[in-house]
């Protein structure tokens, strides 16, 4: 039965995700990788030092050639008895096209993916960025490959939990299209676009939630890092903090009505293993 998440819970995960930012941060430090917190991380860092109170989400960017360092890195170097590097080279039945990192110890089912069999557990999630063709035509048909992606990716949980059923109907054709054969065609484009620097950057699998009209963000923000407090250490954050937060967000140092200040992500499964 899925239900929300209550404060002590958000407390206890974002707690858990610390823990993991933190072992994202030595790893990257161990080869002078760089990256950047991102989304609402980076906003909680320049507004609140910390978490937005009812956000317990954690999210990490780089771009696609830093990230493969990062990988390799990351493979040796984890703290395999309490992080597990999660994507699709580390999980057979992964479907997302960005990485997490699980907790070891915790389980984290979120609603309607009760059935997937990839490994779960308490996570963050680290963006990957690839290139986006500067052509215009060329892009059109970039984004419209990302979208075709994404769609068949998420068609696993669409085909059982979309509500309008001619939709719930394209998510169970797209679900016969096995995620091996996506990755595939993944890495074929990816390979073609990042051949040579364009001057935008996105992430191909997942939406630009906060401003859906972006068709990526600037390379020129990677470039430049600086370091913010979050939750009393430090992290790397792109140097041009405002410009890139206005894009995502607007007048970022507005709160949200309070009736909006409340996390939305039903889950099915916590369990919480491990000890203070």
């Amino acid at each position: 039965m899925a239900r929300e998440l209550t404060d002590k819970e958000i407390k206890s995960i974002q707690r858990i995700q610390l823990e993991m930012l933190k072992e994202v941060d030595r790893l990257c430090r161990l080869e002078d990788i760089p990256y950047s917190i991102d989304g609402g991380t980076f906003l909680g860092a320049v507004r609140h030092q910390g978490f937005i109170p009812w956000d317990p989400d954690i999210d990490v960017i780089m771009l696609r050639g830093d990230y493969e360092r990062f990988y390799r890195t990351a493979i040796n170097n984890i703290d395999k008895s309490r992080f597990f590097l999660q994507e699709e080279r580390t999980d057979e039945n992964y479907r997302w096209g960005f990485t997490k990192i699980r907790r070891k110890g915790t389980s984290f089912v979120r609603e309607g993916q009760e059935h997937l069999k990839m490994r779960t557990g308490i996570f963050i999630d680290i963006l990957i960025m690839d290139n986006v063709p500067d052509c215009i035509v060329i892009r059109k048909l970039f984004l419209f490959f990302c979208c075709y992606c994404r769609f068949v990716m998420w068609s696993e949980v669409g085909k059982k939990t979309e509500k309008k059923a001619f939709k719930r109907f394209l998510y169970k054709c797209a679900n016969h299209i096995p995620a091996s054969f996506v990755f595939k065609q993944l890495r074929a484009v990816r390979g073609m676009c990042n051949s040579a620097d364009t001057e935008l950057v996105r992430y191909m699998t997942c939406r630009y939630t906060y401003n859906k009209k972006l068709c990526g963000i600037e390379r020129r923000f990677f470039d430049f890092f600086s370091e913010y407090r979050f939750e009393g250490a430090k992290f790397k954050g792109f140097a041009e903090y405002d410009a890139y937060l206005t894009q995502l967000y607007g007048d970022y140092m507005q709160l949200p009505p309070e009736e909006k200040r409340k996390s939305h992500m039903p889950v099915s499964l916590l369990e919480i293993n491990i000890e203070d």
